[in-house]
């Protein structure tokens, strides 16, 4: 996960203001980040138990110190580098659908849905959700 790496090797250099959380507004959903990081086109850090990935277009707002920049980096290429499953919020049709990103070909995403796999463009990522998968039955 190079943007992982990244925020480890810069985190021994980071004044106490850089790391301190960051709260983004996401349509009115207001997200704790630490150790936020701006690629080209969406801002990330770690939540609770996730590593966060928002596209900009979503982020109404920042609170908190503005994070330094990647360069270089897309959110599609952040997607493609992550090894644990990414689970993806979506606003597709004016609806909110939650699924798993199962892979990417060119600006589309395959996800898999409660209904089945589907095909959707990046710009329909509202937050996308890096770690480890829950599961109630354990």
């Amino acid at each position: 996960m190079k943007a992982v790496t990244e925020i480890e090797i810069d985190y021994s250099s980071t004044s106490a203001e850089a790391l301190s959380p960051v709260e983004l507004n996401v349509r009115g959903l207001k997200l704790n980040l630490r150790h936020a990081r701006l690629g080209n086109d969406f801002v990330f850090g770690f939540g609770t138990n996730y590593l966060l990935a928002v596209p900009s277009l979503r982020v109404s707002t920042i609170r908190g110190c503005l994070p330094d920049q990647i360069e270089d980096l897309e959110l599609l290429e952040f997607l493609g580098l992550q090894k644990a499953p990414v689970r993806l919020e979506l606003e597709v049709d004016g609806r909110q659908i939650s699924c798993w990103l199962l892979n990417i070909d060119g600006s589309w995403l395959r996800i898999s849905t409660r209904t089945g796999v589907e095909w959707v463009h990046l710009s329909a990522v509202v937050i996308a959700r890096v770690g480890p998968v829950d599961n109630p039955k354990r």
